[in-house]
């Protein structure tokens, strides 16, 4: 990776973890045994701008300047270290104090969500947003898990790769996951833990799981990845979260429905007028089930009527909901 002294470092990756996902072919122990020693690593990318490699024992100096910015970067980089030591021992009064309340779930996913915001609304510069996204999710999920431990089971049913990269990108490697098949022993899992969450892939899908989200007692969706949507980033497989009931209730500005329609009812051009989306389908004799999500100001018994229109039978279940993704359009130059 190149910084703005002109030199790559190893160091980012080996602790941010910014180099290109590996491609999953075969087995993920296969994967991860094709994948460079470090010190392969270091050498490779240790090189100035010509792509010339850095030789130690040459003689001279950096020119005053670049040794200035050289400094200033580690100064930097002590700095940003600082602060996240600090801010896990923030974590450990935390914990404290709320050890004696404490009784399950610590996910804040509208927190997450208005901080995300923010970063989008404030950032600039050459640093893909992406990469700040990825670095901050990174730390709320870690931190998260050291307030109060979780794992992940993930629906692999969606394909291993794009499974791992979404994963990876949105919890990090600090947090344990467990491998399932589909989304419906995703969410079974998640019904039988105490604080564990889904990560379950949209679209077509080969039964309708959503059904298993209209428990008020149960698991439900909350929150929706990618939250930053943008042409070619990295991690966009569309996917949802979900968690048994969280100690706090959440603010999701979109609302998740289980639904069914007639395959004969043209219902696009009602949904696109209400801002209603589909996020996942399974279609069989004739009929179709969905999941949904639609604005939260919407009344209910307008998506009601528009569903009867269109031959619903099941009506219109709740099933959780999240803070709705940023769309950011990025420069064409």
């Amino acid at each position: 990776m190149a910084f703005s002294d002109g030199v790559s470092r190893c160091s980012a990756y080996v602790f941010f973890a910014f180099a290109a996902p590996l491609a999953y072919e075969g087995t993920l122990e296969s994967a991860r045994m094709r994948a460079q020693p470090i010190t392969a690593v270091r050498r490779h990318f240790m090189t100035d701008e010509s792509d010339k490699p850095i030789d130690p024992k040459a003689g001279g100096s950096a020119p005053a300047g670049l040794a200035e910015i050289r400094t200033r970067i580690d100064a930097l980089d002590r700095e940003i270290h600082d602060r996240l030591i600090e801010r896990s021992s923030i974590i450990d009064s935390l914990i404290k104090v709320k050890r004696a309340d404490h009784t399950g779930v610590a996910f804040r996913p509208r927190r997450e969500a208005d901080m995300m915001y923010r970063f989008a609304e404030r950032h600039h510069g050459s640093l893909p947003l992406t990469t700040v996204e990825h670095m901050w999710r990174e730390i709320i999920s870690t931190f998260t898990y050291l307030q109060a431990p979780y794992g992940i089971h993930l629906d692999t049913g969606i394909g291993v790769a794009p499974a791992y990269d979404s994963l990876r990108f949105y919890f990090g490697f600090s947090v344990p996951h467990t491998d399932q098949p589909d989304a419906a022993s995703a969410i079974s899992a998640v019904a039988a833990s105490r604080s564990d969450l889904g990560y379950v892939g949209l679209g077509e899908a080969a039964s309708p799981w959503w059904t298993a989200l209209t428990d008020p007692a149960g698991p439900r969706i909350i929150a929706r990845t990618p939250f930053f949507e943008m042409d070619g980033r990295a991690a966009a497989t569309p996917m949802v979260v979900v968690s048994n009931p969280l100690d706090e209730q959440s603010d999701p500005d979109r609302l998740c429905w289980a639904t069914d329609w007639s395959d004969d009812a043209d219902i696009a051009e009602g949904f696109a007028a209400l801002e209603i989306e589909i996020l996942a389908t399974h279609s069989a004799n004739g009929r179709t089930d969905a999941l949904i999500a639609a604005p939260k100001t919407l009344e209910p018994d307008t998506i009601a009527d528009l569903l009867a229109d269109a031959g619903s039978e099941t009506g219109l279940r709740p099933a959780g909901g999240y803070s709705s993704p940023m769309r950011i359009e990025t420069d064409k130059e």
